[in-house]
């Protein structure tokens, strides 16, 4: 798909939006932008035809894919009420002129094979690329930099028109691996923590933010949680939180316990 997009006459820096919901094509068209040199453009996937038109005039987008529709939204209904001129095109074919929206040059379906008028087919996009156009995509793989955009996204507009920001390579890539590592680490506390009967809780105490690890345990007739291990992430940083946390890949947890008496609360249940 990177190279194909070539075929709709594409260069590095033009925008190509991504309208709809989760969809399999989403995730291969947020590779192939990446790939390609060009910055995709998240549409919402509930913009009426206004909205729709902005977001394409504001961005100058040269390249619309969208599904036919999903649940209750019918896109193809809102892409005619957008740009009328789609009546007139021939089933299948994508080239779009329209007066309202001058830069956009093309439309690309997916959800079936079946044309539409004014649209092209996503699946027999997805193989029009020839050797020229794979060769230009390896070029472009070694003019890409970490600090090209790649990516623009909208707020939601709820006090004026959506705003649009820009995202590179990098930043993408570097929140997507902070994220991950968040998402690892939560998880697997989580799940852990659940099944021995541990409770992680964030404090704050002057000015500062730590995580406290408690363990429930019995004292007399009561339930309580003691402190396990008391992290401050500023000085140490979440790697080393995790390095001595290693009972998150069933290592035991008794051997970083630092202190069971510093701390007790009853457990209210």
């Amino acid at each position: 798909m990177a190279a194909s997009l070539y075929t709709l006459g594409l260069e590095k820096g033009d925008r190509v939006g991504v309208w709809g919901p989760n969809y399999y094509e989403w995730v291969v068209l947020q590779y192939a932008c990446a790939f390609a040199g060009v910055i995709q453009v998240n549409v919402n996937p509930h913009y009426l035809h206004e909205e729709l038109r902005f977001v394409m005039r504001k961005t100058g987008m040269k390249v619309l894919f969208a599904p036919k529709r999903h649940k209750h939204s019918n896109y193809v209904h809102t892409l005619i009420e957008a740009m009328p001129e789609m009546r007139r095109g021939k089933p299948g074919v994508g080239h779009i002129k329209s007066h309202d929206i001058p830069e956009l040059r093309h439309i690309v379906l997916f959800g079936d094979d079946v044309p539409v008028h004014g649209a092209w087919v996503y699946s027999d996009l997805m193989n029009a690329a020839g050797t020229e156009e794979r060769a230009k995509l390896e070029d472009m793989d070694r003019k890409l930099r970490p600090d090209e955009p790649v990516n623009m996204q909208f707020t939601s507009g709820t006090t004026g028109h959506p705003k649009g920001a820009t995202l590179t390579h990098f930043g993408l890539n570097n929140n997507a691996y902070f994220a991950g590592i968040e998402w690892v680490f939560t998880v697997s506390v989580k799940t852990y923590l659940a099944k021995e009967d541990y409770v992680i809780e964030e404090q704050s105490y002057d000015g500062n933010t730590y995580y406290a690890l408690y363990r429930k345990e019995t004292d007399g007739n009561k339930q309580v949680y003691k402190l396990a291990f008391l992290y401050y992430p500023m000085e140490y940083g979440l790697k080393k939180w995790i390095e001595q946390l290693t009972f998150i890949f069933n290592s035991p947890i008794d051997k970083f316990v630092l202190d069971w008496k510093k701390d007790t609360r009853e457990l209210v249940e």
